[in-house]
């Protein structure tokens, strides 16, 4: 089994556990920073580090005091150590599998056990719940005391170094990942009993932690600031119409393109925010759907009554893929692009009905082709138009929002929102609905996005009110919880939601008749447990699902070890003396039992080129080199139909797009 199947696995288990804890969570937490266990955030490494630069130089006596908060599912890791480069001088840990209904906070001098473990109960476990840690270290008198919550106390007595030289650094240890899910704000240190610095762990802004005290900063890394930004919508430009500037379209600078008010503008995000380019890009058709993928720029219109367009960033001119006026495009369908780079339009409004087809378009025949799907479970997926839809984390499937429609599909029977949440995999053709919430009719759905295959957020602006409300919720079951702090009015109802890199943070733009505004909100911390009357119910489950994974993980590792080296790439193509073999994970493939032998050549002469591509043209001349277009194109298609069956479970690796055929695969010269 190759590394990408391992990571997928680790991925799936993982995203088990997430949503297990997210379930349940309230996120409301304010101030601090959150610090991920490797079973939230695999590899992440949080760690803050004080100061960033330079360390403490002390001989007198010193304490450090902080609020922290511990998740209930929590693993057993590091909360803090002081850390003279490599070699930690103090640790103090969390451990929770010493007893069922009580956890620990321990402490470790130099290495060794004083004896210092502090008693917290599992039943008081909350990443809401803050404590108070305190630690005092008396290097004259030889004295460690430890105060937790000011009435549980720890006290040693042993030989200490009267001279410290360290940093402080709470998460990541040294060489592991071991941190807990935990939450830290309020540091304060004291040098002979006199405040020396304080980190109230409220910044909010990049790595950087600020010192209000004595000017010794830190750096966090893997870690999520918490604070009043998880509550209100900040306002991070306001642009006037009037003072617009222009600028020239790069394809590769920007992340995504959005029309706003009818200009076409170029999306930059960079660390947690936003910055958008209105790009000069002129002649642009009225109610035209854009279509973006960090190449190309299409234009599909959204009326059925113009064609195809794509855009030539060196030309700065439109040119039209095809001329056809009429193919079954609606207003307000959604566009979709799958792993091969196919185009698809779901659903969609026309001739006073709305839709619930799906077309893919023929780049060439230059048409719209309906596409017959099923739907599990006897579920009916009803006509709808102003379809919200996310990629999944892999790009292998859809997630399908909501939308206005009714069951008819009939304009006169008035259109209702819809609160429904769809799995759509366009390589199946298949539906799969996850769930449905009985919304409220005042809402409008204008955007969503998902994180992480495991939580939804959509935005929606009441048309009572004209207020934006902001929703999430479990992707597995409808649990639809609101986050909608201090109320922005969109009266025109021209919003959307943009993610950042940092996939917690969302934004929000804004256009009125003036101003074009551009607000951001982060996330709460999701992913995090909040204790409930279950909870003994979900620690059982959790267990469950822990000692499955660790099966699964003992099982992918020893299939990993076993694999032969050159497992890692599943198609692996002989050549030698020009006879090609054919090897799917290491199984040899019979060709000679292969009927269309056109299906072999056209897999041989992809492996014979250098990039493993090769255009329609090359293959016509070398496979149909008297054979008429229209003729070629239906042939092509059988042998591409065929060599994907050659090549299952990986039919997906062969892609044509773009009139070139390409296929991901390893070639073996004896």
């Amino acid at each position: 089994m190759g590394g990408k199947n391992i990571e997928q696995m680790k991925f799936f288990f993982i995203t088990v556990l997430l949503v297990l804890n997210w379930c349940y969570s309230d996120q409301g937490l304010a101030g601090g920073l959150k610090f991920y266990s490797n079973y939230e955030k695999w590899g992440s490494g949080s760690k803050l580090v004080l100061p960033e630069k330079g360390e403490f130089n002390i001989y007198k006596p010193f304490s450090i005091s902080f609020e922290f908060s511990i998740s209930l599912t929590s693993p057993y890791g590091v909360i803090f150590q002081a850390r003279n480069r490599n070699e930690s001088m103090l640790s103090v840990s969390y451990i929770d599998f010493q007893s069922t209904d009580t956890s620990f906070v321990s402490l470790v001098y130099k290495g060794n056990d004083i004896g210092i473990s502090l008693p917290i109960l599992k039943s008081d476990l909350n990443i809401e719940n803050w404590m108070q840690f305190v630690l005092e270290i008396d290097p004259i008198s030889n004295l460690i005391k430890v105060t937790l919550n000011k009435d549980h106390i720890g006290i040693a007595n042993i030989l200490i170094e009267d001279y410290w030289k360290f940093n402080w650094v709470f998460g990541k240890p040294i060489n592991r990942n071991d941190v807990p899910s935990m939450g830290i704000r309020n540091i304060k240190f004291y040098i002979d009993g006199e405040e020396n610095n304080n980190w109230p762990l409220n910044e909010f802004q990049f790595e950087k932690v600020t010192d209000i005290a004595g000017n010794k900063d830190g750096i966090q890394t893997g870690c999520l600031w918490l604070n009043s930004k998880h509550q209100n919508w900040t306002l991070l430009d306001s642009i006037s119409k009037s003072d617009i500037k222009f600028v020239d379209f790069t394809p590769d600078h920007y992340d995504g393109i959005i029309n706003v008010d009818n200009k076409l503008t170029g999306i930059i995000k960079e660390k947690n925010e936003i910055h958008i380019d209105f790009l000069n890009i002129i002649n642009i058709p009225e109610k035209f759907i854009h279509f973006f993928d960090n190449e190309s720029l299409f234009s599909f219109h959204a009326g059925g009554e113009g064609p195809i367009s794509v855009y030539d960033d060196r030309t700065s001119q439109w040119s039209e893929v095809d001329t056809t006026h009429s193919n079954n495009q609606y207003y307000n369908s959604a566009i979709l692009k799958d792993i091969r780079g196919d185009m698809y339009q779901l659903g969609g409004y026309g001739n006073y009905t709305v839709k619930n087809q799906l077309l893919k378009y023929d780049w060439n025949t230059t048409q719209w082709d309906t596409i017959s799907y099923t739907v599990e479970k006897n579920e009916v997926f009803y006509p709808r138009d102003k379809i919200s839809y996310s990629i999944s984390s892999d790009s292998t499937f859809h997630w399908i929002f909501g939308g206005e429609g009714n069951i008819s599909g009939k304009q006169e029977d008035g259109f209702q929102t819809f609160f429904d949440l769809w799995k759509l995999d366009l390589q199946e053709k298949q539906m799969t609905k996850m769930w449905e919430w009985d919304g409220h009719p005042e809402l409008q759905v204008v955007d969503m996005r998902v994180i992480g295959d495991s939580l939804l957020t959509f935005l929606t602006i009441d048309q009572l009110t004209h207020q934006v409300r902001f929703f999430y919720s479990s992707i597995q079951t409808e649990k639809i919880q609101e986050l909608s702090p201090d109320q922005i009015i969109s009266p025109n109802h021209q919003t959307m939601l943009v993610s950042s890199r940092e996939e917690y943070y969302l934004n929000l733009l804004i256009d009125n008749e003036t101003t074009i505004k551009i607000y951001q909100l982060a996330m709460p911390p999701v992913y995090i447990e909040n204790k409930s009357k279950e909870s003994k119910n979900r620690n059982d489950s959790i267990y469950l699902i822990l000692l499955f994974g660790m099966v699964l993980a003992v099982y992918v590792y020893r299939k990993h070890n076993n694999a032969k080296p050159d497992m890692e790439i599943p198609i692996q193509i002989s050549l030698e003396n020009k006879v090609m073999e054919l090897f799917i994970n290491g199984e040899k493939k019979n060709l000679e039992k292969v009927k269309l032998k056109k299906a072999i050549n056209l897999i041989k002469l992809i492996a014979k080129t250098p990039e493993q591509k090769i255009t329609h043209h090359a293959l016509q001349e070398a496979l149909w080199p008297h054979v008429m277009d229209e003729s070629f194109t239906n042939s092509l298609n059988v042998a591409i139909h065929e060599c994907r069956k050659l090549i299952s479970p990986y039919g997906d690796q062969l892609i044509n797009q773009n009139k070139t055929i390409s296929l991901k695969c390893k070639i073996l010269y004896k």
